[in-house]
């Protein structure tokens, strides 16, 4: 009987600890409103954090390619202060935040993070924005780790309507020895032709006029 009690006390104690961990669940996501992105796009990538337990504070690091991206601008929610920054000894982004009201919301769009596409990307190359050391304070004032997360994106191809000035197999080239008349040829020639009449009228009025003057004199 002493064993079955025990064994009963184990399993509560292994449901209460199950349930408590289940309590203090936390995650985040990355979402980016496009998933194919061209040289000089900007692309949005949101943050999503979810705590059964509220959501005092979080602290993480960004990493993504500099040679690739440029992070242009960076909105968090108005109810948390942001304290993120770069290190200046390693480079590395650094995201701090901390909530700010009465009540820990336990799911919030903690910051939306825009960037520009630099231009060295090439079509095919794929462009990775994570977060790493992810950490969230909850309402209980315990630091639950979260796994890393990332998101890629696909670099594409620029479309030939995005660069009009580049040729294209068939187009006019205008370099070169080819030049290129402002007229069209069938005006070019009718003037050619017209001038070649008035040529000839004004040669046969001479004519006429000279062989005139001899009756004259005769």
């Amino acid at each position: 009987m002493r064993k079955v009690k025990i064994t009963l006390l184990a399993l509560i104690i292994l449901l209460l600890s199950v349930t408590k961990v289940y309590a203090e669940s936390a995650e985040t996501t990355l979402t980016p409103d496009k998933t194919e992105v061209k040289a000089g796009d900007t692309v949005t990538v949101t943050m999503l954090v979810k705590c059964a337990t509220g959501i005092e504070a979080l602290d993480s690091t960004l990493k993504y390619d500099k040679k690739q991206l440029e992070l242009t601008n960076t909105t968090v929610d108005k109810s948390f202060k942001d304290l993120s920054g770069e290190n200046a000894s390693t480079g590395e982004y650094k995201l701090s935040f901390l909530f700010d009201g009465n009540e820990a919301p336990k799911q919030v769009e903690m910051m939306k993070l825009s960037f520009k596409v630099l231009d060295d990307v090439k079509a095919n190359d794929t462009i990775n924005v994570a977060l790493s050391n992810i950490q969230v304070n909850d309402s209980d004032d315990k630091w639950m780790k979260i796994e890393n997360q990332s998101t890629t994106l696909k670099v594409v191809a620029k479309s030939t309507e995005e660069n009009p000035n580049e040729n294209t197999a068939g187009g006019d080239n205008t370099t070169g020895n080819n030049t290129k008349s402002d007229k069209p040829l069938s005006y070019a020639g009718l003037e050619n032709y017209t001038f070649a009449i008035i040529a000839i009228t004004v040669l046969v009025a001479v004519v006429a006029y000279t062989k005139y003057k001899q009756y004259k004199n005769i």
